[in-house]
């Protein structure tokens, strides 16, 4: 079977999307490392350019392909018709997930507290650790190329680029196979496992699943896309202004507590607003998920 050409049932083409992704993001990565490390050494520069292709790799290339091919050979498009929602609940929901964040980002911090008294963890802890002290040098870099190439790759290429992939592409697919609640969790998972971090498990989770539904609530991807920029670039924001703030691991929780209580209820404001929102509009709020056939 052509790998370019994968079955066209969904559950299978979904299936096949991942296996595309992981062979095109190993791929690209391999590649681009020895022409890379020969041009720039072991810098930041090197790194965060990496890491630009490895992305482009793993999301953007194999949801491009996808679409593209469905589009080609005339399947179900999988950015179908939007409910007719207003600007307020749109924007609403955009606003939520990074709103949720700094709960998720908390709670996540106590996970890690809780777990980092297990020996059998020890290992999988230095590794993250790692990762975080390459992502911190890479916010160091003292080139202002290099801080700008930095800030590209981990605001709106990741935002953007993982919403295409997760959001714009595997969640529809998965909607027209198993429905839109399966899917939902689904790629809710997915999320959360392709990160690779267990102590900011409950955050990918909780962050993972606003953002599906926000798709699935309003049809239009570009408000989840909205929402995962706007906290890449708070986060970016923060881990830069702050003397104290670090990009992962920290000796401290992430915020304080009156952020918190105040996102908190900011969060609940919104909520109670979208519940009469789709009280208030009977036709929209059943409105199916983009392309999912239940």
């Amino acid at each position: 079977m052509n790998p370019l050409n994968p079955p066209v049932k969904p559950a299978l083409e979904a299936l096949w999307t991942l296996l595309l992704a992981f062979a095109l993001g190993s791929a690209v990565a391999s590649l681009a490392m020895e022409p890379l490390t020969s041009l720039y050494g072991d810098t930041p520069r090197r790194d965060w350019m990496l890491q630009l292709f490895a992305a482009v790799g793993f999301f953007i290339l194999p949801a491009a392909w996808i679409r593209t091919r469905r589009q080609i050979q005339g399947f179900p498009d999988l950015t179908s018709s939007a409910p007719a929602l207003p600007w307020s609940v749109l924007l609403a929901w955009a606003a939520v997930p990074p709103l949720a964040a700094f709960g998720l980002e908390q709670i996540s911090w106590y996970w890690r507290e809780g777990l980092s008294a297990w020996p059998a963890l020890a290992d999988w802890w230095t590794a993250e650790a790692e990762q975080a002290t390459r992502i911190q040098t890479l916010l160091e870099a003292p080139l202002l190329v290099d801080q700008w190439g930095v800030a590209l790759v981990l605001v709106p290429l990741a935002a953007l680029g993982e919403e295409f992939f997760f959001r714009g592409t595997l969640l529809p697919l998965w909607s027209q196979a198993y429905g839109k609640r399966m899917a939902l969790l689904l790629s809710t998972l997915l999320f959360a496992v392709a990160h690779l971090s267990l102590s900011q498990l409950p955050f990918l989770l909780g962050a993972g699943f606003l953002l599906g539904l926000a798709y699935v609530q309003t049809g239009q991807l570009w408000v989840p896309m909205a929402a995962h920029l706007a906290h890449n670039g708070l986060t970016l924001l923060i881990a830069k202004l702050s003397p104290t703030a670090e990009y992962g691991f920290a000796d401290q929780p992430p915020h304080s507590a009156g952020l918190i209580v105040g996102t908190v209820l900011l969060c609940a404001a919104l909520g109670v607003f979208l519940y009469r929102a789709h009280r208030n509009h009977p036709t929209e709020q059943g409105a199916p998920a983009p392309t999912a056939e239940e």
